[in-house]
């Protein structure tokens, strides 16, 4: 709000409700695509950045091969400890 009444002096605005989405990418600029734990059933596929679609069909090889027991050549690159 303090934005837009900057932006927009002259226009009177209230708001009832409000709304954030989160945007955020590592230091590094590439997510981490990884098991939680080494042993863990449990994924993650987070810190796209800007580059949701490219990294999103990324995180969709390398979680399917480490699924499956495959070693995936890029998966040391997205590691949750790079």
């Amino acid at each position: 709000m303090r934005k837009f009444a900057k932006l927009f002096p002259s226009v009177p605005a209230e708001y009832a409700y409000g709304w954030a989405g989160t945007f955020a990418e590592p230091e590094d600029g590439l997510p981490y695509i990884d098991r939680i734990q080494p042993r863990s059933n449990v994924f993650v596929s987070c810190g796209y950045g800007g580059n949701g679609i490219t990294f999103s069909v990324t995180a969709a090889q390398v979680l399917a091969d480490t699924i499956t027991g495959e070693e995936h050549p890029d998966a040391d690159l997205y590691a949750i400890r790079r």
